[in-house]
């Protein structure tokens, strides 16, 4: 009795512990109890991002939402998404304008070149994706660097030509600022704001705000077999794939008539800061970043990227490149935000273990995976 009391106890003060009891106990329900002690010990503290307006957590869509033109066609005007952010100055949120310092450059592409039939004009303003302020989100228990206490992070990123290889270096940023909101004014907008369809304009996203949640993550379904995940049979992958997207559809704190009834043609988007991706493609990201920023490395079909990776093709050398790399950002597409990757895609800034607890935010890398 005493022990469950201060079990109890302990639960209410410390947040992790009682989701490490909701985690036991939903893996116990989804009939994969044998593996609760394996499962706790691969899961990762994190944050989930979740809109503060509850109506925008998992916003429903037409059946049919039709084209990338008529879901721009829903929005409000670029000029309005622009003063909207002014309702939120400061705050941890997806789009609109980013409250910066002075002194701010807004990134832009730094070179000029073609990619297919395309082409990517040096000094095109990237769009800004995301800013988080580091004030606003609780410590993360366990995580072996932790983001700072305070300051600013900035996420741009080109909405209008994807990432896809290291020549795509200059298409994504991430800045970093210990300035407080006190010391932030609005970003002068490099020129005027469109959508991602015209020419000479970058896409401006609406502001949704953000409030951070605790969860522990758990690795993708279909994680490569390095992650730790201990199913033996088909059954048991099913049962874990299902409990891990009932727990990300509950994270998304939607009315449960929305989200897990009803469930709308896109589902509630999973942002996250840290923890396990949810991963759409493959699950070589860190090995894909390592060859990335490295001088020469060559990507191409994903055993290169695994190969250039590595100084030589053992699992001891796969696994020091995953153990160097953390998630930073997980940025869903998101129907509030008018955030589109790709068909349904996710950004995932990653930076590795040194460069954050050096605050080297300039050395992050970004993979955009799309269905």
């Amino acid at each position: 009795m005493a022990e469950n009391d201060a079990a109890g106890r302990n639960a209410q003060t410390d947040p992790w512990v009682a989701l490490r009891a909701d985690l036991r106990r939903e893996v116990i329900e989804a009939g994969l109890g044998r593996h609760a002690e394996a499962l706790l010990g691969v899961a990762k503290p994190a944050l989930r991002l979740v809109a503060e307006d509850a109506s925008k957590r998992a916003p429903v869509v037409p059946a049919a939402p039709g084209s990338d033109d008529a879901r721009r066609a829903r929005r409000a005007p670029p000029e309005r998404r622009i003063e909207d952010s002014a309702q939120a100055f400061g705050r941890t949120r997806l789009g609109g304008v980013p409250d910066v310092p002075d002194g701010f450059q807004w990134p832009t592409r730094r070179r000029t070149r073609e990619r297919y039939d395309d082409r990517i004009e040096a000094g095109a303003p990237l769009s800004f994706v995301a800013q988080i302020n580091l004030a606003e989100l609780p410590p993360v228990d366990g995580a072996e660097t932790q983001l700072p206490a305070r300051g600013m992070l900035w996420f741009f990123y080109d909405a209008r030509f994807l990432t896809y290889d290291a020549e795509d270096a200059d298409g994504f940023r991430v800045v970093y600022s210990e300035a407080g909101p006190e010391d932030l004014r609005r970003a002068e907008v490099p020129e005027r704001p469109g959508t991602s369809g015209d020419a000479d304009s970058f896409e401006v996203f609406d502001p949704v705000v953000l409030a951070p949640r605790a969860e522990l993550s758990l690795p993708s379904p279909y994680a490569d077999p390095e992650r730790g995940l201990p199913f033996e049979d088909e059954d048991e992958s099913e049962a874990y794939y299902e409990m891990v997207e009932r727990r990300d559809l509950v994270g998304a704190e939607a009315q449960a008539s929305t989200v897990l009834d009803e469930r709308p043609t896109l589902p509630p988007p999973v942002h996250r800061v840290t923890g396990w991706p949810w991963v759409i493609q493959n699950d070589n990201m860190e090995a894909e970043c390592e060859a990335s920023t490295r001088r020469g490395g060559v990507l191409g079909k994903l055993g290169d990227v695994v190969r250039a990776a590595t100084t030589a093709e053992s699992p001891e050398d796969g696994r020091a490149v995953r153990d160097s790399w953390q998630l930073l950002l997980q940025v869903d597409s998101d129907e509030a935000a008018g955030m589109m990757w790709g068909d349904s895609g996710m950004l995932y800034f990653w930076i590795r273990k040194k460069d954050l607890a050096a605050r080297r935010f300039e050395r992050v890398w970004c993979v955009m995976q799309c269905h």
